[in-house]
């Protein structure tokens, strides 16, 4: 009898922590699930920002080799009468 005596006023603490908390869970449910939502968000934000800074990279490099062959072709074109057709 003391087994089972001992059992139920586990089962009867147990059912009142858990009732106790659904309840106190309860009130902070909203902030909870809006809480999570900017943590999603920030996620998302940092993942965006990572992406935009490896655009950001590919587009300087493709700028430094873009001015790079301008010079080529000015210096090219400069040693051979000016490099500009003037046509009048």
């Amino acid at each position: 009898m003391a087994r089972g005596e001992r059992q139920s006023w586990r089962k009867i603490i147990s059912r009142k922590l858990e009732s106790r908390d659904r309840v106190e869970w309860h009130c902070f449910r909203d902030i909870i699930k809006e809480h999570n939502k900017l943590f999603e968000n920030a996620d998302t934000a940092k993942s965006r920002v990572v992406q935009l800074e490896i655009q950001v990279a590919q587009i300087q490099q493709e700028k430094l080799e873009l001015q790079g062959r301008v010079q080529e072709l000015s210096l090219t074109r400069g040693g051979g009468g000016g490099g500009v057709d003037q046509k009048s």
